[in-house]
């Protein structure tokens, strides 16, 4: 459920962004229209700016912003993604901004001193939105600079994983540890062991293709070695006294 969750960070807020847009135009568009219906100034700054995007639009650019360039793994347009909601998070201000500013010129009545002051917050917290945003661009560089460097390239081929395959097994090549370790030279290859050699076995390939494991130079000719009797099998003779 999580991981979906990140996966919809990038779609969400760019459909968040493109609603910001849409009514940023659109309360441009309401402004010019009331003024070509011959509407005050004033007043139809103060209707355009009811149609300006909200605080809670603003509000979840925002939050989506943080997930796509804090939380890993980090999206791979998160930059650009959070530059465009700096950009249009800073627009909807400056136009709630000049709405709110033309429309104190109208008629200064309660009703429109108290919604002024509501309006002068929500264009605060508008701004303090798009300078989180501002500041947020450089952030996730470094994450995404590291996913790029451990990515292999396209045109290197991937390296395959070792297989164990007794045909070049490590006794091919060495066959004793004491002759690696002392820093011999590996001489012995699988030509050589075709012939007739002075060595055992080095792997079990060998041994199971019915290679001669040859005499051994530490060990005494066979006509040298000490023979063992063969053993008699003759039938004990019995005894002559009566069995009991």
């Amino acid at each position: 459920m999580i991981d979906y969750l990140k996966r919809l960070r990038s779609p969400g807020l760019m459909a968040v962004l493109a609603v910001i847009g849409v009514l940023v135009l659109m309360s441009v568009g309401h402004f010019v229209l009331l003024l070509v219906r011959g509407a005050g100034v004033a007043g139809a700054a103060r209707q355009a700016g009811v149609t300006s995007p909200s605080l809670l639009w603003v509000f979840a650019a925002m939050v989506l912003a943080v997930t796509c360039v804090l939380i890993r793994p980090v999206v791979a347009n998160g930059q650009r993604l959070v530059g465009a909601a700096a950009i249009l998070v800073a627009s909807a201000t400056g136009v709630s901004a000049v709405f709110w500013a033309i429309a104190l010129f109208g008629g200064m009545t309660l009703g429109v001193v108290l919604g002024a002051v509501g309006g002068l917050i929500e264009i605060l917290a508008k701004a303090a939105c798009a300078w989180v945003l501002w500041r947020m661009r450089g952030i996730g560089v470094e994450e995404r600079t590291r996913l790029a460097s451990s990515a292999p390239s396209t045109g290197e081929p991937v390296a395959a994983s070792p297989v164990w395959n007794p045909q070049q097994a490590t006794g091919l090549q060495w066959t004793r540890a004491g002759d690696a370790a002392s820093g011999a030279d590996a001489s012995i290859t699988r030509a050589a062991l075709g012939r007739t050699s002075a060595l055992p076995w080095t792997t079990a390939a060998q041994a199971a293709d019915g290679l001669a494991p040859g005499p051994s130079d530490d060990l005494p000719d066979p006509d040298q070695r000490a023979r063992r009797p063969a053993p008699d099998w003759a039938p004990a003779p019995r005894p002559d006294g009566p069995v009991i």
